[in-house]
Protein backbone atom coordinates (compact mmCIF):
# COMPACT_ATOMS: atom_id res chain seq x y z
CA UNK A 1 0.00 0.00 0.00
CA UNK A 2 1.20 3.45 -0.77
CA UNK A 3 1.69 5.40 2.42
CA UNK A 4 3.82 8.26 3.53
CA UNK A 5 4.11 6.59 6.92
CA UNK A 6 5.72 3.31 7.81
CA UNK A 7 2.50 1.62 9.03
CA UNK A 8 1.50 -1.53 7.12
CA UNK A 9 -1.57 -1.30 4.90
CA UNK A 10 -2.53 -4.19 2.54
CA UNK A 11 -1.32 -3.45 -0.96
CA UNK A 12 -4.75 -3.89 -2.51
CA UNK A 13 -5.90 -0.57 -1.04
CA UNK A 14 -5.22 2.55 -3.08
CA UNK A 15 -2.60 5.08 -2.12
CA UNK A 16 -3.63 7.39 0.69
CA UNK A 17 -2.18 10.92 0.55
CA UNK A 18 -0.33 11.73 3.71
CA UNK A 19 2.85 13.13 5.10
CA UNK A 20 5.86 10.80 4.83
CA UNK A 21 8.53 11.97 7.22
CA UNK A 22 12.08 10.72 7.71
CA UNK A 23 11.11 8.36 10.52
CA UNK A 24 13.43 5.70 9.12
CA UNK A 25 16.12 8.02 7.77
CA UNK A 26 18.70 7.47 10.50
CA UNK A 27 18.47 3.72 10.18
CA UNK A 28 18.63 4.02 6.40
CA UNK A 29 21.83 6.11 6.59
CA UNK A 30 23.46 3.43 8.71
CA UNK A 31 22.66 0.56 6.35
CA UNK A 32 22.35 2.36 3.02
CA UNK A 33 25.38 0.87 1.36
CA UNK A 34 24.74 -2.81 2.11
CA UNK A 35 21.01 -2.43 1.35
CA UNK A 36 21.79 -1.30 -2.17
CA UNK A 37 24.11 -4.24 -2.79
CA UNK A 38 21.71 -6.76 -1.26
CA UNK A 39 18.81 -5.39 -3.28
CA UNK A 40 20.75 -5.79 -6.48
CA UNK A 41 21.51 -9.40 -5.63
CA UNK A 42 17.88 -10.11 -4.62
CA UNK A 43 16.14 -8.61 -7.66
CA UNK A 44 18.76 -8.69 -10.39
CA UNK A 45 18.21 -4.97 -10.93
CA UNK A 46 21.33 -3.09 -11.87
CA UNK A 47 22.12 -0.30 -9.49
CA UNK A 48 23.08 3.17 -10.56
CA UNK A 49 25.98 4.91 -8.89
CA UNK A 50 25.24 5.23 -5.13
CA UNK A 51 23.66 8.50 -4.06
CA UNK A 52 23.15 10.02 -0.67
CA UNK A 53 20.29 8.63 1.42
CA UNK A 54 18.58 12.00 1.40
CA UNK A 55 18.58 11.99 -2.39
CA UNK A 56 16.96 8.54 -2.54
CA UNK A 57 14.33 9.68 -0.08
CA UNK A 58 13.66 12.84 -2.06
CA UNK A 59 13.15 10.82 -5.23
CA UNK A 60 10.73 8.58 -3.31
CA UNK A 61 8.80 11.68 -2.17
CA UNK A 62 8.61 12.88 -5.75
CA UNK A 63 7.22 9.49 -6.74
CA UNK A 64 4.51 9.78 -4.07
CA UNK A 65 3.63 13.24 -5.33
CA UNK A 66 3.34 11.88 -8.88
CA UNK A 67 1.05 9.11 -7.64
CA UNK A 68 -1.10 11.69 -5.85
CA UNK A 69 -1.52 13.41 -9.24
CA UNK A 70 -2.49 10.03 -10.79
CA UNK A 71 0.68 10.19 -12.94
CA UNK A 72 1.39 6.51 -12.39
CA UNK A 73 3.95 6.13 -15.18
CA UNK A 74 6.08 8.93 -13.72
CA UNK A 75 5.61 7.46 -10.22
CA UNK A 76 6.88 4.08 -11.49
CA UNK A 77 10.05 5.67 -12.92
CA UNK A 78 10.77 7.55 -9.69
CA UNK A 79 10.02 4.55 -7.46
CA UNK A 80 12.32 2.42 -9.61
CA UNK A 81 15.14 4.99 -9.28
CA UNK A 82 14.63 5.31 -5.52
CA UNK A 83 14.39 1.52 -5.13
CA UNK A 84 17.64 1.12 -7.08
CA UNK A 85 19.23 3.48 -4.56
CA UNK A 86 18.12 1.33 -1.61
CA UNK A 87 14.84 2.95 -0.50
CA UNK A 88 12.84 -0.09 0.64
CA UNK A 89 9.50 1.78 0.78
CA UNK A 90 10.01 2.72 -2.85
CA UNK A 91 10.49 -0.97 -3.67
CA UNK A 92 7.22 -1.87 -1.92
CA UNK A 93 5.32 0.87 -3.69
CA UNK A 94 6.83 -0.09 -7.03
CA UNK A 95 5.65 -3.65 -6.31
CA UNK A 96 2.10 -2.35 -5.86
CA UNK A 97 2.24 -0.78 -9.32
CA UNK A 98 3.32 -4.10 -10.83
CA UNK A 99 0.58 -5.95 -8.92
CA UNK A 100 -2.15 -3.52 -10.04
CA UNK A 101 -0.85 -2.61 -13.52
CA UNK A 102 -0.79 1.12 -12.87
CA UNK A 103 1.83 2.99 -14.85
CA UNK A 104 3.50 -0.30 -15.87
CA UNK A 105 2.40 -3.56 -17.44
CA UNK A 106 0.92 -5.82 -14.77
CA UNK A 107 3.52 -8.34 -13.66
CA UNK A 108 2.51 -10.07 -10.40
CA UNK A 109 5.66 -12.21 -10.35
CA UNK A 110 7.89 -9.15 -10.41
CA UNK A 111 5.67 -7.45 -7.84
CA UNK A 112 6.04 -10.39 -5.46
CA UNK A 113 9.83 -10.40 -6.03
CA UNK A 114 10.01 -6.73 -5.08
CA UNK A 115 7.90 -7.28 -1.95
CA UNK A 116 10.13 -10.17 -0.90
CA UNK A 117 13.27 -8.13 -1.55
CA UNK A 118 11.95 -5.32 0.63
CA UNK A 119 11.04 -7.90 3.28
CA UNK A 120 14.60 -9.31 3.34
CA UNK A 121 15.94 -5.78 3.72
CA UNK A 122 13.92 -5.29 6.91
CA UNK A 123 10.56 -3.87 5.70
CA UNK A 124 7.70 -5.39 7.72
CA UNK A 125 5.31 -3.82 5.20
CA UNK A 126 7.11 -5.68 2.42
CA UNK A 127 6.86 -8.97 4.35
CA UNK A 128 3.11 -8.60 4.94
CA UNK A 129 2.41 -7.58 1.34
CA UNK A 130 4.53 -10.44 0.02
CA UNK A 131 2.55 -12.94 2.08
CA UNK A 132 -0.76 -11.45 0.92
CA UNK A 133 0.33 -11.51 -2.71
CA UNK A 134 1.47 -15.14 -2.48
CA UNK A 135 -1.83 -16.21 -0.93
CA UNK A 136 -3.81 -14.50 -3.66
CA UNK A 137 -1.65 -15.98 -6.38
CA UNK A 138 -2.15 -19.46 -4.92
CA UNK A 139 -5.91 -18.94 -4.59
CA UNK A 140 -6.11 -17.88 -8.24
CA UNK A 141 -4.59 -21.13 -9.43
CA UNK A 142 -7.18 -23.66 -10.62
CA UNK A 143 -7.51 -26.53 -8.20
CA UNK A 144 -8.07 -30.08 -9.38
CA UNK A 145 -11.59 -31.15 -8.49
CA UNK A 146 -11.89 -34.06 -6.14
CA UNK A 147 -14.33 -36.65 -7.44
CA UNK A 148 -16.37 -38.08 -4.61
CA UNK A 149 -16.81 -41.81 -5.12
CA UNK A 150 -17.71 -44.75 -2.95
CA UNK A 151 -14.05 -45.75 -2.79
CA UNK A 152 -12.89 -42.31 -1.66
CA UNK A 153 -15.65 -42.18 0.96
CA UNK A 154 -14.72 -45.64 2.23
CA UNK A 155 -11.17 -44.37 2.57
CA UNK A 156 -12.50 -41.48 4.65
CA UNK A 157 -14.41 -43.91 6.86
CA UNK A 158 -11.23 -45.84 7.55
CA UNK A 159 -9.27 -42.64 8.13
CA UNK A 160 -11.99 -41.45 10.52
CA UNK A 161 -11.65 -44.63 12.54
CA UNK A 162 -7.89 -43.96 12.66
CA UNK A 163 -8.59 -40.52 14.19
CA UNK A 164 -8.85 -38.12 11.22
CA UNK A 165 -11.45 -35.52 12.18
CA UNK A 166 -11.68 -34.11 8.64
CA UNK A 167 -12.47 -37.57 7.29
CA UNK A 168 -15.17 -38.10 9.92
CA UNK A 169 -16.82 -34.89 8.76
CA UNK A 170 -16.52 -35.84 5.09
CA UNK A 171 -17.74 -39.42 5.46
CA UNK A 172 -20.57 -38.51 7.86
CA UNK A 173 -21.82 -35.84 5.46
CA UNK A 174 -21.60 -38.24 2.49
CA UNK A 175 -23.69 -40.97 4.13
CA UNK A 176 -26.16 -38.43 5.56
CA UNK A 177 -26.78 -36.56 2.29
CA UNK A 178 -25.95 -39.26 -0.23
CA UNK A 179 -22.89 -37.54 -1.72
CA UNK A 180 -21.06 -40.18 -3.75
CA UNK A 181 -22.71 -43.03 -1.86
CA UNK A 182 -26.25 -44.13 -1.05
CA UNK A 183 -27.78 -42.56 2.05
CA UNK A 184 -27.14 -44.88 4.99
CA UNK A 185 -28.08 -43.44 8.37
CA UNK A 186 -26.78 -46.48 10.23
CA UNK A 187 -23.26 -45.79 8.92
CA UNK A 188 -23.70 -42.01 9.18
CA UNK A 189 -24.70 -41.89 12.85
CA UNK A 190 -21.39 -43.03 14.45
CA UNK A 191 -19.43 -40.96 11.94
CA UNK A 192 -21.47 -37.86 12.78
CA UNK A 193 -21.06 -38.50 16.50
CA UNK A 194 -17.28 -38.56 16.06
CA UNK A 195 -17.38 -35.45 13.86
CA UNK A 196 -19.59 -33.64 16.39
CA UNK A 197 -17.20 -34.51 19.22
CA UNK A 198 -14.47 -32.99 17.04
CA UNK A 199 -16.38 -29.71 16.76
CA UNK A 200 -18.38 -29.99 13.49
CA UNK A 201 -21.77 -28.40 14.24
CA UNK A 202 -23.54 -29.77 11.16
CA UNK A 203 -22.62 -33.26 12.34
CA UNK A 204 -24.15 -32.45 15.75
CA UNK A 205 -27.38 -31.43 14.06
CA UNK A 206 -27.49 -34.57 11.90
CA UNK A 207 -26.85 -36.69 14.98
CA UNK A 208 -29.79 -34.97 16.68
CA UNK A 209 -32.08 -35.69 13.73
CA UNK A 210 -30.97 -39.33 13.76
CA UNK A 211 -31.81 -39.69 17.45
CA UNK A 212 -35.13 -37.86 17.05
CA UNK A 213 -36.35 -39.88 14.06
CA UNK A 214 -34.72 -43.20 14.92
CA UNK A 215 -33.02 -43.33 11.51
CA UNK A 216 -29.76 -45.26 11.80
CA UNK A 217 -30.48 -46.69 15.23
CA UNK A 218 -32.79 -46.41 18.20
CA UNK A 219 -34.72 -43.19 18.81
CA UNK A 220 -33.72 -41.23 21.88
CA UNK A 221 -35.34 -37.83 22.29
CA UNK A 222 -33.15 -36.89 25.25
CA UNK A 223 -30.07 -37.45 23.09
CA UNK A 224 -31.70 -35.55 20.22
CA UNK A 225 -32.24 -32.40 22.24
CA UNK A 226 -28.72 -32.70 23.66
CA UNK A 227 -27.15 -32.69 20.19
CA UNK A 228 -29.46 -29.91 18.94
CA UNK A 229 -28.36 -27.83 21.91
CA UNK A 230 -24.68 -28.49 21.13
CA UNK A 231 -25.23 -27.39 17.54
CA UNK A 232 -27.09 -24.25 18.62
CA UNK A 233 -24.44 -23.40 21.22
CA UNK A 234 -21.93 -23.77 18.36
CA UNK A 235 -23.87 -21.05 16.49
CA UNK A 236 -25.43 -23.31 13.86
CA UNK A 237 -28.52 -21.21 13.28
CA UNK A 238 -30.86 -23.38 11.21
CA UNK A 239 -29.88 -26.99 11.87
CA UNK A 240 -29.01 -26.26 15.49
CA UNK A 241 -31.14 -23.49 16.95
CA UNK A 242 -34.00 -24.07 14.52
CA UNK A 243 -34.29 -27.75 15.38
CA UNK A 244 -33.89 -26.96 19.06
CA UNK A 245 -36.73 -24.43 18.87
CA UNK A 246 -38.95 -26.96 17.08
CA UNK A 247 -38.18 -29.54 19.79
CA UNK A 248 -39.10 -27.13 22.60
CA UNK A 249 -42.25 -26.10 20.75
CA UNK A 250 -43.30 -29.72 20.45
CA UNK A 251 -42.65 -30.08 24.18
CA UNK A 252 -44.89 -27.06 24.83
CA UNK A 253 -42.10 -24.93 26.34
CA UNK A 254 -42.78 -21.84 24.30
CA UNK A 255 -40.44 -19.52 26.15
CA UNK A 256 -37.42 -21.74 25.42
CA UNK A 257 -38.69 -22.26 21.87
CA UNK A 258 -38.84 -18.49 21.43
CA UNK A 259 -35.23 -18.11 22.60
CA UNK A 260 -34.01 -20.77 20.16
CA UNK A 261 -36.06 -19.45 17.23
CA UNK A 262 -34.77 -15.93 17.89
CA UNK A 263 -31.23 -17.21 17.30
CA UNK A 264 -32.30 -19.18 14.23
CA UNK A 265 -34.21 -16.27 12.65
CA UNK A 266 -32.02 -14.57 10.04
CA UNK A 267 -32.51 -13.24 6.52
CA UNK A 268 -31.16 -16.59 5.26
CA UNK A 269 -33.49 -18.61 7.50
CA UNK A 270 -36.79 -16.74 7.27
CA UNK A 271 -38.83 -19.87 7.91
CA UNK A 272 -37.57 -19.78 11.49
CA UNK A 273 -38.66 -16.14 11.71
CA UNK A 274 -42.14 -17.41 10.86
CA UNK A 275 -41.74 -20.07 13.59
CA UNK A 276 -40.74 -17.33 16.02
CA UNK A 277 -43.83 -15.32 15.05
CA UNK A 278 -46.15 -18.26 15.66
CA UNK A 279 -44.66 -18.85 19.12
CA UNK A 280 -45.14 -15.16 19.92
CA UNK A 281 -48.72 -15.58 18.71
CA UNK A 282 -49.21 -18.54 21.05
CA UNK A 283 -47.89 -16.44 23.92
CA UNK A 284 -50.36 -13.66 23.11
CA UNK A 285 -47.61 -11.22 22.09
CA UNK A 286 -49.38 -10.20 18.89
CA UNK A 287 -47.71 -6.81 18.47
CA UNK A 288 -44.30 -8.54 18.41
CA UNK A 289 -45.47 -11.27 16.06
CA UNK A 290 -47.04 -8.93 13.51
CA UNK A 291 -43.84 -7.41 12.01
CA UNK A 292 -42.33 -10.89 11.65
CA UNK A 293 -45.46 -12.18 9.94
CA UNK A 294 -45.46 -9.24 7.53
CA UNK A 295 -41.76 -9.81 6.78
CA UNK A 296 -42.10 -13.54 6.18
CA UNK A 297 -45.33 -13.22 4.20
CA UNK A 298 -43.56 -10.67 1.99
CA UNK A 299 -40.93 -13.38 1.42
CA UNK A 300 -43.70 -15.64 0.03
CA UNK A 301 -43.96 -18.06 2.97
CA UNK A 302 -47.56 -19.19 2.59
CA UNK A 303 -48.12 -20.35 6.17
CA UNK A 304 -46.94 -16.95 7.40
CA UNK A 305 -49.49 -15.23 5.13
CA UNK A 306 -52.25 -17.49 6.52
CA UNK A 307 -51.37 -16.61 10.11
CA UNK A 308 -51.04 -12.94 9.16
CA UNK A 309 -54.55 -13.04 7.68
CA UNK A 310 -55.93 -14.58 10.85
CA UNK A 311 -54.11 -12.03 13.01
CA UNK A 312 -55.35 -9.05 11.00
CA UNK A 313 -58.91 -10.41 11.12
CA UNK A 314 -58.63 -10.50 14.91
CA UNK A 315 -57.64 -6.81 14.79
CA UNK A 316 -60.60 -6.14 12.42
CA UNK A 317 -58.14 -4.90 9.81
CA UNK A 318 -60.20 -6.49 7.05
CA UNK A 319 -58.39 -5.19 3.99
CA UNK A 320 -55.00 -6.41 5.27
CA UNK A 321 -56.56 -9.71 6.33
CA UNK A 322 -58.07 -10.24 2.89
CA UNK A 323 -54.77 -9.48 1.14
CA UNK A 324 -52.88 -11.92 3.38
CA UNK A 325 -55.43 -14.73 3.01
CA UNK A 326 -55.50 -14.24 -0.75
CA UNK A 327 -51.71 -14.43 -0.93
CA UNK A 328 -51.67 -17.57 1.23
CA UNK A 329 -54.13 -19.16 -1.19
CA UNK A 330 -52.02 -18.15 -4.20
CA UNK A 331 -48.96 -19.65 -2.50
CA UNK A 332 -50.69 -23.01 -2.22
CA UNK A 333 -52.28 -22.92 1.25
CA UNK A 334 -55.55 -24.30 -0.09
CA UNK A 335 -57.25 -24.43 3.31
CA UNK A 336 -57.45 -20.62 3.23
CA UNK A 337 -58.80 -20.24 -0.30
CA UNK A 338 -62.52 -20.55 0.54
CA UNK A 339 -62.39 -17.90 3.25
CA UNK A 340 -60.17 -15.70 1.08
CA UNK A 341 -62.91 -15.68 -1.56
CA UNK A 342 -65.65 -15.09 1.01
CA UNK A 343 -63.80 -12.24 2.65
CA UNK A 344 -63.05 -10.64 -0.71
CA UNK A 345 -66.78 -10.73 -1.50
CA UNK A 346 -67.67 -9.28 1.90
CA UNK A 347 -65.19 -6.46 1.43
CA UNK A 348 -66.60 -5.66 -2.00
CA UNK A 349 -70.02 -5.30 -0.30
CA UNK A 350 -68.42 -3.21 2.42
CA UNK A 351 -66.88 -0.83 -0.07
CA UNK A 352 -70.19 -0.55 -1.90
CA UNK A 353 -71.98 0.07 1.42
CA UNK A 354 -69.58 2.86 2.33
CA UNK A 355 -69.94 4.37 -1.13
CA UNK A 356 -73.74 4.43 -0.72
CA UNK A 357 -73.48 6.03 2.71
CA UNK A 358 -71.09 8.67 1.36
CA UNK A 359 -73.52 9.49 -1.45
CA UNK A 360 -76.40 9.77 1.02
CA UNK A 361 -74.43 12.00 3.33
CA UNK A 362 -73.45 14.23 0.41
CA UNK A 363 -77.11 14.53 -0.66
CA UNK A 364 -78.14 15.42 2.89
CA UNK A 365 -75.37 18.05 3.12
CA UNK A 366 -76.57 19.66 -0.11
CA UNK A 367 -80.13 19.98 1.24
CA UNK A 368 -78.88 21.55 4.48
CA UNK A 369 -76.52 23.94 2.68
CA UNK A 370 -79.39 25.00 0.39
CA UNK A 371 -81.43 25.94 3.47
CA UNK A 372 -83.98 23.18 2.87
CA UNK A 373 -84.03 21.96 6.47
CA UNK A 374 -87.51 20.41 6.17
CA UNK A 375 -86.47 18.51 3.06
CA UNK A 376 -83.30 17.34 4.79
CA UNK A 377 -85.31 16.07 7.77
CA UNK A 378 -87.80 14.23 5.53
CA UNK A 379 -84.89 12.69 3.53
CA UNK A 380 -83.18 11.44 6.73
CA UNK A 381 -86.43 10.05 8.20
CA UNK A 382 -88.42 8.62 5.29
CA UNK A 383 -85.74 7.70 2.72
CA UNK A 384 -82.62 7.00 4.73
CA UNK A 385 -84.45 5.93 7.90
CA UNK A 386 -81.33 6.97 9.76
CA UNK A 387 -81.48 8.17 13.32
CA UNK A 388 -77.87 9.49 13.31
CA UNK A 389 -78.49 11.55 10.15
CA UNK A 390 -81.82 12.78 11.48
CA UNK A 391 -80.03 13.92 14.63
CA UNK A 392 -77.55 15.88 12.50
CA UNK A 393 -80.47 17.63 10.75
CA UNK A 394 -82.06 18.58 14.09
CA UNK A 395 -78.75 19.94 15.40
CA UNK A 396 -78.32 21.97 12.20
CA UNK A 397 -81.89 23.23 12.42
CA UNK A 398 -81.29 24.42 16.00
CA UNK A 399 -78.14 26.29 14.91
CA UNK A 400 -80.01 27.85 11.97
CA UNK A 401 -83.14 28.57 14.04
CA UNK A 402 -85.10 26.52 11.50
CA UNK A 403 -86.96 24.03 13.68
CA UNK A 404 -90.23 25.76 12.74
CA UNK A 405 -89.85 24.57 9.14
CA UNK A 406 -90.05 20.86 10.00
CA UNK A 407 -93.20 18.94 9.04
CA UNK A 408 -95.37 18.11 12.07
CA UNK A 409 -95.54 14.42 11.09
CA UNK A 410 -91.73 14.37 10.91
CA UNK A 411 -91.59 15.94 14.39
CA UNK A 412 -93.79 13.11 15.71
CA UNK A 413 -91.40 10.50 14.30
CA UNK A 414 -88.36 12.32 15.67
CA UNK A 415 -90.02 12.57 19.08
CA UNK A 416 -90.48 8.79 19.07
CA UNK A 417 -86.85 8.21 18.01
CA UNK A 418 -85.15 10.63 20.39
CA UNK A 419 -86.24 9.96 23.99
CA UNK A 420 -83.47 12.00 25.64
CA UNK A 421 -80.59 14.33 24.90
CA UNK A 422 -80.38 17.69 23.08
CA UNK A 423 -82.18 16.45 19.93
CA UNK A 424 -85.12 15.13 22.01
CA UNK A 425 -85.27 18.43 23.88
CA UNK A 426 -85.32 20.47 20.67
CA UNK A 427 -88.09 18.36 19.11
CA UNK A 428 -90.18 18.48 22.31
CA UNK A 429 -89.72 22.25 22.54
CA UNK A 430 -90.93 22.69 18.95
CA UNK A 431 -94.02 20.52 19.60
CA UNK A 432 -94.75 22.59 22.72
CA UNK A 433 -94.34 25.81 20.75
CA UNK A 434 -96.87 24.61 18.23
CA UNK A 435 -99.33 23.76 21.05
CA UNK A 436 -99.89 20.15 20.08
CA UNK A 437 -100.08 18.99 23.68
CA UNK A 438 -98.21 15.84 22.64
CA UNK A 439 -94.76 16.90 23.63
CA UNK A 440 -92.95 14.27 25.69
CA UNK A 441 -95.75 11.66 25.64
CA UNK A 442 -97.27 9.39 23.05
CA UNK A 443 -100.33 7.62 24.39
CA UNK A 444 -103.14 5.54 22.81
CA UNK A 445 -104.54 8.63 21.10
CA UNK A 446 -101.41 9.33 19.12
CA UNK A 447 -101.63 6.56 16.57
CA UNK A 448 -99.74 8.37 13.85
CA UNK A 449 -96.36 8.70 15.61
CA UNK A 450 -96.61 5.12 16.85
CA UNK A 451 -97.43 3.86 13.41
CA UNK A 452 -94.57 5.87 11.91
CA UNK A 453 -92.14 4.42 14.43
CA UNK A 454 -93.42 0.88 13.84
CA UNK A 455 -93.11 1.26 10.08
CA UNK A 456 -89.56 2.66 10.46
CA UNK A 457 -88.46 -0.11 12.80
CA UNK A 458 -89.89 -2.81 10.54
CA UNK A 459 -88.03 -1.50 7.51
CA UNK A 460 -84.83 -0.56 9.35
CA UNK A 461 -84.24 -3.77 11.28
CA UNK A 462 -84.99 -2.54 14.75
CA UNK A 463 -83.27 0.72 15.59
CA UNK A 464 -81.27 3.79 14.72
CA UNK A 465 -77.98 2.05 15.53
CA UNK A 466 -78.42 -0.27 12.55
CA UNK A 467 -76.89 2.40 10.36
CA UNK A 468 -73.76 2.90 12.43
CA UNK A 469 -71.32 0.42 10.94
CA UNK A 470 -70.49 -2.65 8.89
CA UNK A 471 -68.37 -5.74 9.42
CA UNK A 472 -67.88 -8.83 7.27
CA UNK A 473 -69.78 -11.97 8.13
CA UNK A 474 -68.12 -14.05 10.83
CA UNK A 475 -70.19 -17.17 10.26
CA UNK A 476 -67.43 -19.02 8.43
CA UNK A 477 -64.27 -17.39 9.73
CA UNK A 478 -61.63 -20.14 9.71
CA UNK A 479 -60.02 -21.42 12.84
CA UNK A 480 -56.42 -20.35 13.42
CA UNK A 481 -54.34 -21.86 10.62
CA UNK A 482 -52.23 -24.86 11.52
CA UNK A 483 -49.13 -23.13 12.76
CA UNK A 484 -46.59 -25.84 12.01
CA UNK A 485 -45.72 -29.45 12.62
CA UNK A 486 -45.49 -28.42 16.26
CA UNK A 487 -49.28 -28.79 16.43
CA UNK A 488 -48.76 -32.28 17.82
CA UNK A 489 -51.11 -34.75 19.41
CA UNK A 490 -51.00 -34.76 23.18
CA UNK A 491 -49.20 -38.12 23.21
CA UNK A 492 -46.41 -36.73 21.03
CA UNK A 493 -46.19 -33.56 23.12
CA UNK A 494 -45.90 -35.59 26.30
CA UNK A 495 -43.02 -37.65 24.88
CA UNK A 496 -41.08 -34.51 23.93
CA UNK A 497 -41.89 -32.83 27.21
CA UNK A 498 -40.66 -35.85 29.18
CA UNK A 499 -37.39 -35.89 27.24
CA UNK A 500 -36.99 -32.15 27.75
CA UNK A 501 -37.71 -32.19 31.47
CA UNK A 502 -35.75 -35.32 32.38
CA UNK A 503 -32.65 -34.65 30.30
CA UNK A 504 -29.51 -33.94 32.31
CA UNK A 505 -28.97 -30.22 32.46
CA UNK A 506 -32.48 -29.41 31.29
CA UNK A 507 -34.43 -26.51 32.75
CA UNK A 508 -36.51 -28.54 35.18
CA UNK A 509 -37.76 -25.30 36.67
CA UNK A 510 -39.64 -24.54 33.46
CA UNK A 511 -43.40 -24.22 33.88
CA UNK A 512 -44.01 -27.21 31.60
CA UNK A 513 -41.80 -29.42 33.82
CA UNK A 514 -43.63 -28.77 37.09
Amino acid sequence: MFRRSSAFIPFSVDIVPGSYRLSRLLAQKACQAWQAVALAVATGIALAQPVAAQTANQVFEQGLDAYDRSDFARAAVLFQQSCDDGETSACSNLAVLYMTGRGVAADPARGIALFEAACRLGSSEGCDNAATARRRAAAAQPRPQTVTTASTIQGSVEACLDGSQADCVRAGRAYTLGEGVAVDHAIARPLNLRACDGGDMNACSWAGVSFETGEGGSADLAQAVLYYRRACDGNLRAGGCGNLGRFYELAGDYELALTAYTRACTDRNLDYCRQKAQVLHRLGRISEALPLLERTCAADIGSACALLGYTEAGRENWEASSAAYNKACNLGVEAQCAYARQLAGDLAQRRAWHAERAAERAALARLIQAGNTAGAADYAVYQLRSGPMAREVVESAVRRNAMGSLNIQTLYVLASWFRDGPAAGAVSAELRRRGTGLEGTFGPGTNQPGMAEARWRASNGGGASAYSGYRPSQSSTPAPPVLSSAEAASQTRDRYRTAHCQMAGSSTGSSVCR
